[in-house]
């Protein structure tokens, strides 16, 4: 499948099968990530892969975790709460969750410190994740992008335990879905020639 194709067929699966993805094609993936651009070559992103009955212990823990900071998730607005429970519940059904983190070096300097590093780093990671998911796209795998676990940062990073920031997690798994394509704003709307 050539890049365009990956591009306009990508969809945000939430329904998966349960067919296992083979090593092989689970380390096609991933490298693809590996190989995405980064600011100054820093290479900022760790991937964590988890599946099978670790990943049942993880996300047991999520659910426990979550329905202590209810309190705190209304106080954002009851969406929020609904949306971290529909991930968590997308997660089970997920064979593979790629847990995306931002590794820092032991030798932050105060270039790494400062918000242009930070937007650097996260342009990179985004990158790898686009990788990833155009891959896997292109590989006949589904993904799904989730930011909701940031709300599980300590938890992540203990159970990892890891000192790395939690940037996102990747559901792959085979479709059992065929959604559609959402909506884009038009291309007048967004880009403007300066000339």
């Amino acid at each position: 499948m050539d890049t365009i194709t990956a591009i306009e067929g990508r969809r945000s699966i939430r329904k998966f099968t349960n067919a296992k993805i083979d090593d092989n094609t689970l380390s096609k993936i991933i490298k693809s990530g590996i190989l995405a651009p980064s600011s100054k070559n820093s290479q900022p992103w760790r991937f964590k892969i988890i599946e099978g009955e670790k990943k049942d212990r993880l996300l047991v823990t999520f659910n426990e975790q979550l329905k202590r900071k209810e309190k705190f998730l209304k106080i954002l607005g009851s969406p929020w709460i609904g949306t971290v429970k529909n991930s968590i519940q997308i997660m089970e059904r997920t064979p593979v969750l790629v847990f995306i983190f931002e590794h820092r070096s032991s030798n932050q300097s105060i270039l790494k410190l400062s918000s242009f590093w930070q937007r650097s780093t996260y342009q990179s990671i985004g990158a790898a994740i686009e990788n990833m998911i155009l891959t896997a796209t292109s590989l006949g795998i589904g993904s799904l992008w989730i930011c909701d676990v940031l709300f599980l940062q300590k938890e992540c990073k203990k159970y990892f335990q890891t000192s790395d920031d939690l940037m996102a997690v990747i559901a792959f798994g085979y479709a059992d879905e065929e959604p559609n394509s959402r909506p884009r704003k038009s291309y007048s709307e967004i880009v403007e020639y300066c000339r």
